[in-house]
């Protein structure tokens, strides 16, 4: 045998010695950790098109998404201090207890697995970590502390603006009856005493807001982007207007008693 022959098969035989060894590692992988980084994954998918302003409210998010799936717990809540809205707010940490169906070359098994994952995230949604080979990008493998137990996620204290039944009547009927001197601060006043106030414990009556311009029309405004009521009286004529939701969004018109006196076509 030449020299060179030997050369060429001494590489072949390297070459299969590498494919034996990766497909042993791809065969030994435990399939109920993958199912189980899986399982994260899609829990972190059915969120990530949300919002929150702190890690707490992601993590109720959390919560409210893995509903009845027992085998993933919500185990840390850590929060971070975020300078910019790109930085992270903190990272939620879950523990999964997962059973797969193994399939080998030759056998098939069932197979258990307790793991632990991570996933940080800013105020736009899950931060993709800086492996482009992970899989899921966001979602990375942790040690599982000892000793840890489930968390429940803080309830939401943040402010409840409420658009009662019926403000767009009592708005309609106070704005028709307004005479030419009636201050705007009055008119909201008369408006508010024919509301009920809310009465969940961290609902408010939202925003009201009455405006006269210097030829005499009336706008009048109740609510948030999400809901809003407007109203306007102009040339003797009131009425309920709508403005288009991209009207209503913060940096845009906005719920405003000027909103209802704005063209509200649409902008296309």
């Amino acid at each position: 045998m030449t020299r060179r022959a030997s050369r060429m098969i001494g590489s072949a035989a390297a070459g299969a010695i590498s494919v034996i060894l990766l497909t042993g590692c791809v065969a030994h992988e435990n399939a109920a950790d993958a199912a189980a980084r899986d399982a994260v994954a899609g829990l972190i998918g059915e969120i990530s098109h949300r919002q929150a302003s702190d890690i707490d409210g992601w993590a109720r998010l959390a919560a409210q998404a893995a509903g009845d799936r027992s085998e993933i717990t919500l185990i840390g809540i850590a929060p971070q201090t975020a300078q910019k809205p790109i930085d992270p707010l903190g990272t939620l940490s879950f523990r999964v207890e997962m059973t797969a169906r193994s399939t080998g070359m030759w056998s098939a098994e069932t197979v258990s697995s307790t793991s632990c994952y991570a996933v940080d995230f800013t105020r736009y949604g899950p931060v993709a970590q800086d492996r482009p080979w992970s899989d899921p990008p966001s979602v990375r493998t942790i040690d599982c502390p000892d000793g840890a137990r489930s968390v429940t996620p803080p309830p939401d204290t943040s402010p409840v603006f409420v658009v009662p039944e019926g403000a767009a009547d009592a708005i309609l009927a106070v704005v028709a009856d307004a005479s030419a001197t009636d201050p705007t601060s009055e008119l909201e006043s008369s408006i508010l005493a024919r509301l009920s106030p809310p009465t969940g414990p961290y609902e408010h009556l939202a925003p009201l807001e009455v405006v006269r311009t210097a030829d005499g029309a009336i706008g009048a405004s109740m609510g948030t982007e999400r809901r809003c009521v407007l109203v306007r009286r102009v040339d003797g004529v009131t009425e309920r207007v709508y403005a288009p939701r991209v009207y209503l969004q913060p940096g845009e018109l906005g719920c405003r008693g000027t909103t209802a006196l704005s063209d509200l076509r649409p902008p296309h």
